[in-house]
């Protein structure tokens, strides 16, 4: 177990956490700081940190638009394939349960085709537009202008005043609550919310498995007749309990009823359900391995920000900052960050492509041009 973590005056500036502290909002953060954090409220205020956090706005923005976007086109393609499947198979099989073929079966292959061309068209919009890789690339550059804004509030160097913190200190407290305890948050809510949904939803799963089970009594009925009419000895209380006659009525309805499971079966499929899993075992590795840098490592580098040591600090921005963009890097394109000359974008790349491309602005960490 790492140490505990203690609430100095630094910490106790910055405050507890809140439920709105993913609102990225600097300006807000530096007016309700007490007069002592003096130094980080000055930083917070500065040109470099307003710049950057328009653009993470923007980005922000654009994820969320892309993302309500993806998701209303998925939720209408799911329902429509649930009752594309669904009609399909009772327009397919009604007549073999109910021996001859019933006036409302021609509607239903009608309604078949209905959903079958919504669900080709919705789908085909979907995979089109792509609002899902817009969504995810946008998502991208708004968390990397995110470790944009704080590499520079770590950068900034400002003296502190009679009565005031030293800076330091608070820039670590500043990070602890509105960069690493949200991240914290989120990769903890999404992955436990991911792991109880990584499947069908159970309006669904419980009337499938209440068919199924309907089904197999019919079934196993049957089949216990079948076995008495064969001279197989029977117990007169099972064959009386099971009562044939009703049994035979009830048949048809439950046979058909099947093709709730049959959907089931096939929406288990999904693509997107096997995607959600994955999803979720990644964000609970996230978690876990920031938890373990706080849990472990926050108090030691509390201790070295109190005594100046910023290279420490630095360092543990840098570990929990590359856990962040080890989520976003498939999302990353180098290509993209040279096109656009981007100096947050590409912060921890611009280095590299600049030695390698040349005739590109490389940046530093703290999202400063270099020379």
């Amino acid at each position: 177990m790492g140490e505990p973590m203690l609430w100095s005056d630094a910490e106790n500036a910055i405050g507890r956490d809140q439920n709105e502290d993913f609102i990225l909002s600097p300006e807000a953060h530096a007016e309700i700081l007490p007069s002592r954090a003096g130094p980080l409220k000055r930083v917070l205020t500065t040109t470099e940190v307003k710049g950057i956090i328009e653009s993470y706005g923007r980005e922000d923005s654009n994820a969320v638009r892309a993302q309500g976007l993806y998701r209303r086109g998925r939720r209408i393609v799911d329902w429509l394939a649930i009752l594309t499947a669904a009609t399909g198979l009772l327009a397919c099989s009604w007549h073999l349960f109910m021996s001859y073929v019933p006036d409302q079966q021609p509607v239903l292959v009608i309604v078949h085709a209905f959903f079958l061309l919504g669900l080709v068209g919705s789908a085909s919009w979907l995979n089109w537009t792509d609002p899902r890789t817009q969504w995810l690339k946008a998502r991208s550059k708004a968390e990397q202008h995110r470790v944009a804004l704080f590499n520079r509030v770590l950068a900034a160097n400002e003296p502190h005043q009679s009565g005031e913190l030293s800076l330091l200190p608070l820039q670590l407290a500043y990070f602890r609550r509105y960069q690493l305890d949200v991240q914290l948050s989120y990769f903890k809510n999404s992955g436990k919310r991911l792991e109880r949904s990584a499947g069908l939803p159970a309006w669904i799963t419980v009337p499938s498995v209440i068919v199924a089970a309907g089904a197999l009594f019919v079934a196993i009925a049957y089949l216990l007749d079948l076995a008495d009419e064969r001279g197989v000895v029977i117990s007169d209380v099972v064959l009386n309990a099971v009562r044939m006659e009703r049994t035979e009525r009830l048949a048809y309805w439950v046979f058909v009823a099947l093709s709730l499971s049959t959907v089931y079966a096939i929406a288990m499929t999904r693509p997107s359900v096997s995607e959600e899993q994955r999803t979720c075992a990644r964000y609970l590795t996230l978690f876990h391995n920031l938890d373990f840098l706080k849990s472990e490592g926050y108090e030691r580098v509390r201790r070295a920000a109190e005594a100046g040591d910023k290279d420490t600090v630095a360092a543990f921005f840098g570990l929990v900052h590359g856990q962040m963009l080890a989520e976003q890097s498939h999302w990353l394109s180098f290509q993209g960050h040279f096109e656009s000359r981007d100096h947050l974008l590409a912060w921890p790349s611009a280095i590299g492509l600049a030695a390698v491309i040349g005739d590109r602005p490389a940046a530093s960490s703290g999202g400063e041009r270099k020379p």
